[in-house]
């Protein structure tokens, strides 16, 4: 039998943050709601399978939510599934509010009390209108449906607390067997990173959303275990809702979805009333059918440009000729064993100064005569840019194994390059690597080796050379990527020399 709380009956759930998360003034509410629905919805790579949103106050995350809710926009559906974390309560299995309906300002929503008894016959699923009671998450998902959607629907509120591989497996699977054949709109709902400061915020969401985009629960847990362990300063949790979003992938699984599409990041620092020293970050995601790999160019740019940060993310043409400076006077310095220039005197703005102190991971390119003189990198993000840039010009001019160390008479001939890259994340389709735009990282046991994006393009590989000389880098055989003990990652590199920068400031300056 299902759990049901004793002396619950249906009855309309009254909205417990109308005036607090959004306004609860209808007319208000309508207005807002409307104009942040507006605009284009985003280019799907495939059929729409559900969404994931974030759920914060509308003056923060609304706009986010807005963007995945466009995707919606004059559909109809019979039924809404929504997924959530419980913010307030501790339970097994998962809470549903089975009868009755919800209460908001712009009327109330009913509730698919078929659904609901049908999920009600797994003990998994339990009957709780007291757990959802003063639950939020759900709640500020249901003004944007009632506007978005074309005629009437019902929903299926659902929150979980247990996020452990086991229950989000069997949520998955009885919300599967469930929605199976039915007009149903599969919402998830989650928030990224809780109150770290925002450079810190945008590091660790960026791998979240990364994970997210690897439609995989273990890259999930992976990544949020390895920045939890960092000790960021005020880092309370990479997401809050880690179970309802490796759930939710186990039902878009289900339901037909190959994968996940980004479609907005921000945070809360991002608002002009949000402080920037705790910060709550936010991202709008699509689950959608057939393959991502058929996103254009212009999609792929806009995913490293302006999903994962925007301009918090890429670093400016200021900070990048600060970066190519401090490279070359570091190495001009040690070469000549003078004392190196402290890494705050590169700061000629906030701007740089924030971008100096950024954790990335960065190598250090050397040429000569247009030929490779060095090259080092550090591919972790768990130091500043202001400490990785100089240790790795150091190293490529002095500690690569390849070539002698730089002499003074060289210093004037050499060429730097810096490569700052995206957090690598797991590869579970060799289909996904794209040459040219995708580094690589073999691991086999203590063996490990890396190429960096520009590496294919220089040398003309396809993919599956580039894997094999991945792996020869790494000391393996060169199909050793095709092994189950090996593990192949990917990650994308902002590059950048005097030659590119300087014709960059040109077209800015023309434009």
């Amino acid at each position: 039998m299902a759990r049901r709380d004793a002396g619950d009956a249906p009855y309309a759930r009254p909205a417990a943050v109308a005036g607090k998360f959004y306004t609860a003034s209808q007319a208000a509410l309508r207005s807002q709601v409307t104009r942040m629905l507006g605009g284009e919805p985003d280019e799907l790579s495939g059929e729409l399978r559900g969404v994931i949103v974030p759920h914060a106050g509308y003056v923060f995350s609304g706009a986010i939510a807005a963007r995945a809710f466009r995707q919606v926009m004059g559909r109809s559906y019979d039924t809404v599934v929504l997924l959530g974390p419980s913010h307030y309560y501790r339970f097994d299995g998962a809470a549903v509010h089975a009868r009755g309906s919800f209460q908001t300002p712009l009327g109330d929503v009913l509730i698919d009390e078929a659904f609901c008894a049908d999920l009600l016959a797994d003990p998994l699923f339990h009957d709780s209108p007291a757990i959802h009671a003063p639950e939020h998450d759900i709640e500020v998902q249901l003004p944007f449906l009632q506007e978005a959607l074309s005629g009437p629907f019902s929903i299926v509120p659902v929150v979980m607390q247990d996020f452990s591989d086991a229950n989000c497996g069997r949520v998955a699977d009885g919300l599967s067997e469930v929605l199976a054949g039915r007009s149903a709109l599969f919402v998830v709902t989650t928030d990224l990173a809780h109150y770290p400061a925002y450079e810190d915020a945008v590091e660790s969401d960026q791998a979240m959303v990364r994970a997210i985009e690897s439609f995989e629960g273990d890259e999930v847990r992976r990544r949020s275990d390895d920045y939890m362990s960092r000790s960021i300063r005020s880092l309370h949790c990479t997401m809050c809702g880690t179970g309802p979003v490796i759930a939710g992938m186990g039902v878009a699984r289900n339901l037909g979805a190959a994968g996940v599409q980004t479609l907005q990041y921000a945070n809360s620092g991002d608002v002009p009333i949000g402080g920037r020293d705790q910060v709550v970050g936010y991202v709008a995601s699509a689950f959608v059918a057939g393959s991502t790999d058929g996103q254009s160019r212009s999609s792929q740019q806009q995913s490293i440009a302006q999903v994962l940060g925007g301009s918090a993310d890429l670093l400016g043409v200021e900070t990048q000729r600060a970066l190519l400076r401090m490279a070359r006077e570091t190495i001009e310095r040690h070469v000549q064993s003078q004392a190196p220039i402290p890494p705050e005197r590169y700061a000629s703005s906030g701007d740089v100064a924030a971008d100096l102190r950024k954790r990335r991971g960065a190598f250090v390119t050397l040429h000569k005569g247009g030929q490779l003189r060095g090259c080092i990198g550090h591919i972790e993000n768990d130091l500043p840019l202001s400490q990785v840039i100089p240790h790795m010009a150091i190293a490529a001019a002095t500690e690569d194994p390849r070539f002698r160390r730089v002499m003074p008479p060289e210093l004037a001939e050499l060429d730097v390059e810096i490569s700052v890259l995206t957090p690598p994340r797991r590869v579970m389709n060799l289909d996904e690597i794209e040459v040219g735009r995708h580094g690589l990282i073999v691991r086999q046991g203590r063996r490990a080796g890396l190429l960096l994006p520009q590496v294919a393009t220089e040398q003309n590989w396809n993919r599956a050379q580039f894997l094999a000389y991945t792996c020869v880098k790494a000391g393996l055989q060169p199909d050793a990527f095709g092994d189950e003990s090996t593990v192949v990652e990917c990650f994308e590199a902002q590059v950048f020399s005097a030659d590119t920068v300087e014709s960059s400031t040109a077209r800015q300056d023309h434009k």
